[in-house]
């Protein structure tokens, strides 16, 4: 064996694969003192939209629920009206709770004309269902009010 074949042997058991620390201080090579930052920053982007789509559908849940309050009212409000003047039958209030119920509300308060007029106030009040626990400390229940009776006299 020649002396040049034996140095050459010897150098390449001391090789490895393994980058050495020359590796990373080449020139234009910057070690950053910032690990997991951009992992960090994402993860608090996607809880904040998380919590936005949260908050948006809360909202839309309760403008929801004030329209279809509004509505119940109004019906109920108009059939109450109609039975306390005569034109269908039944207790005026216990026409209107029937509506509202049909139009899953709930009737929280009606109110006769002392007059006999035939006029009805009533307040309807629709429940929202919240999936998050922490919107149902919220009250955004909708509430609607109507007041109905005969046409003016000219």
């Amino acid at each position: 064996m020649n002396r040049h074949h034996a140095a050459d042997t010897a150098s390449e058991n001391e090789r490895t694969d393994e980058p050495t620390q020359e590796h990373h201080h080449e020139p234009g090579f910057k070690r950053s003192q910032e690990r997991g930052a951009g992992s960090g920053l994402m993860l608090a982007l996607i809880g904040a939209a998380i919590m936005l789509i949260g908050m948006v559908l809360a909202i839309v849940t309760s403008v929801s629920a004030q329209s279809k309050a509004a509505t119940a009212a109004d019906l109920a409000a108009l059939a109450a009206a109609d039975a306390a003047r005569g034109l269908t039958t039944g207790e005026p209030c216990q026409v209107a709770a029937h509506l509202a119920s049909a139009h899953d509300a709930e009737l929280t308060s009606c109110q006769r004309d002392a007059g006999g007029a035939g006029t009805v106030a009533v307040t309807t009040r629709v429940s929202t269902v919240y999936w998050l626990e922490w919107l149902q400390d919220f009250d955004l229940a909708g509430v609607g009010k109507a007041r109905a009776g005969p046409p003016p006299i000219e």
